[in-house]
């Protein structure tokens, strides 16, 4: 049961998280917004397009006399500021409204431990930790109810991660100037369980076709390499597990004199492409398994051996499970310094907690640096920021005053 003590103490967290987390996205909107506010004013193609049509349209009417002219451009440049207004609002609410819940997911834990921090600097600001240690309530039993609101968060972030972000990734992977997705996509190109590659200057998700596509055949599968160029390709999911593939029209190959057991010709020109790369795989951007829920990625793990970020997956997949450890680290080595250096200022102390968050998220990007050049086995980058922080939680635990 909940005294009166811990009551005051989760509103006081609950305010400083909420407050916190407000500032922070507050800050990364309008700064971010500022780096990228050309991109979110870009015309839309076919907004620019209708505007073409309506000035030829508007070219061809009948001589008007020249106040009438005035009225009309000087509605039009009202009408236009206001289009260009919501424009440029609805692209920002749209690109920032999905990326809330990774800013929450990446900030999760220095929030929790911010706010731990302003909980009970403020209690020792007004006077108040003194006589309650005084008293005889142990430092520890004080800190419960943060460890209990602390497992929530942790326990939010968890769901966030594997249920919302998922959800949300088809959007994350949007740039600035396409919050909307109606732009086509660069093609990246990708390989197949069978080394077939396949790569194409521009793909349109509403039709699922890629244009000017480039098919390699390995010799592997018919002794030399074939190199197939396509005006276009549409995906076709099928029913069984050998009739999905791509429909290749407008080949540069009129015919195939050897019979491959992965193209079908249709006819002359037009091939059936046997290959489980689906339109999502061939599509994907460099980042795309970092919005992935950890089943699909244990799932894509064991299916597909030939993926390019094989390694940086199974790295995040460790990060994954070890994340709530992260954060729980994260305070269990700032909340001391917090409750345990009463003789620092406030603002000092805050610092070092900063300083602490700031060597874990180095040590992050350090190890998934060696995981991309491979020199490092990715499970073990995960756990090395865990190995060589984790020692050091027993010393700052017992530095706290009781």
């Amino acid at each position: 049961m909940l005294t009166i003590l811990d009551r005051y103490l989760l509103r006081n967290f609950i305010f400083a998280y909420l407050a916190i987390f407000l500032c922070l996205v507050l800050m990364y909107i309008v700064i971010d917004v500022f780096t990228k506010f050309e991109e979110f004013t870009a015309p839309d193609p076919a907004r620019m397009a209708l505007k073409e049509q309506r000035a030829k349209a508007a070219s061809t009417t009948d001589q008007e006399p020249l106040p009438t002219k005035k009225k009309k451009k000087r509605d039009e440049s009202d009408e236009t500021t206001w289009e260009r207004i919501k424009f440029f609002s609805r692209n920002v609410a749209v690109f920032y409204g999905y990326r809330l819940p990774v800013f929450f997911q990446r900030i999760n834990g220095i929030m929790l431990l911010l706010a731990g921090a302003f909980t009970i600097g403020l209690m020792e600001r007004q006077n108040e930790l003194t006589p309650i240690l005084a008293s005889g309530v142990p430092l520890r039993r004080l800190l419960m109810p943060i460890g209990g609101v602390t497992c929530f968060f942790l326990l939010v972030q968890v769901l966030d991660t594997e249920l919302v972000i998922p959800h949300c990734a088809d959007n994350l992977l949007r740039q600035a100037e396409d919050p909307l997705g109606k732009r086509p996509l660069l093609v990246p190109g990708t390989f197949d369980d069978r080394h077939v590659h396949i790569e194409a200057r521009v793909a349109y998700p509403q039709r699922q076709m890629i244009q000017h596509a480039r098919v390699t055949l390995p010799p592997t599968l018919a002794g030399n390499t074939i190199h197939i160029i396509s005006k276009e390709m549409f995906y076709h999911p099928g029913t069984g597990p050998h009739d999905h593939g791509w429909i290749m029209n407008g080949c540069d190959v009129i015919t195939v004199p050897i019979k491959h057991e992965v193209l079908e010709q249709l006819q002359p020109g037009q091939f059936f492409l046997h290959t489980d790369l689906s339109y999502t795989r061939v599509t994907r951007r460099p980042n795309w398994y970092l919005y992935q829920a950890t089943s699909d990625l244990i799932e894509i793990i064991e299916k597909e051996q030939g993926i390019a970020q094989r390694s940086a997956i199974i790295a995040l997949l460790h990060q994954r499970f070890l994340a709530p450890c992260y954060d729980l680290l994260l305070l269990l080595l700032g909340l001391p310094i917090i409750a345990g250096r009463s003789e620092w200022n406030l603002y000092i102390r805050v610092g070092w907690c900063l300083l602490i968050f700031s060597i874990l998220q180095g040590l992050g990007m350090a190890t998934a640096a060696l995981v991309k050049t491979e020199s490092i086995d990715p499970a073990f980058a995960a756990w090395l920021p865990l190995l060589l922080l984790g020692p050091l939680v027993p010393a700052t635990i017992s530095s706290m005053r009781t």
